[in-house]
């Protein structure tokens, strides 16, 4: 949401949450990637109904 919403840089974000930039960077890959995943799912069962 910082990164987002927010437009906060990922060493902002680290500074803000006292985490590690590679901490931040990963949280966001994770996040994206559940993201791309679940885009995937509903995408696939929008296509199911016809």
């Amino acid at each position: 949401m910082l990164a987002k919403r927010d437009g906060l840089k990922y060493q902002e974000i680290a500074d803000e949450l006292h985490l590690s930039v590679k901490t931040v960077e990963n949280q966001m890959g994770k996040a994206l990637k559940a993201l791309r995943e679940t885009a995937v799912k509903i995408y696939n069962f929008i296509l199911s109904l016809f």
